[in-house]
């Protein structure tokens, strides 16, 4: 079991989980994070995280969360298991239905994180293990998403939404 948090420095706690789960699929990932976005919760359980803890009780949730899955289950921390649900009857993933605030995959969310931080192309590209090209390809497709076509608007949009902070990482 591991125990990470979705805001870390070089590669996010979403692509952490993703990496984790494909490399090691016995391993359960709970993630700690003060996000409490449905985003947050779908894109983390589309990477294979089965537990979600708010930063602000997890001295409280900690254990009862580890305990749930480390039983098999998916532990949702309360006080948004009723967003979840909420969302869920509405149709799916909030990413996928019409008028959603960005559209943007999981990937493109850490690669957004990551040039919001100051991290250039070819650097992105030696973390996430991929190439230059690509990692330019994905810069297009955000800023085409977002309709944002610089970088200090894409760091703005990114502090907005949660997807980083304000200070470079690493």
């Amino acid at each position: 079991m591991i125990l990470l948090d979705i805001s870390m420095p070089r590669m996010n706690g979403l692509e952490a989980t993703e990496r984790i789960v494909r490399e090691s699929p016995r391993t359960r990932v709970v993630a700690l994070t003060m996000h409490s976005s449905e985003e947050y919760v779908y894109s983390l359980l589309k990477a294979g995280a089965r537990g979600f803890l708010l930063k602000e009780s997890a001295t409280s949730d900690l254990v009862e969360a580890i305990e749930a899955v480390r039983g098999g289950e998916t532990y949702l921390h309360p006080s948004i298991s009723k967003k979840v649900v909420d969302e869920y009857l509405k149709g799916p993933d909030p990413r996928a239905r019409a008028g959603s605030p960005d559209g943007l995959t999981l990937r493109e969310c850490g690669i957004l994180r990551l040039i919001a931080e100051g991290q250039t192309s070819k650097e992105i590209a030696w973390l996430l293990d991929l190439s230059v090209k690509t990692i330019e390809a994905h810069r297009t497709r955000i800023m085409s998403k977002l309709r944002i076509h610089n970088v200090a608007g894409l760091t703005r949009y990114a502090i907005s939404r949660g997807i980083s902070s304000l200070e470079r990482r690493g």
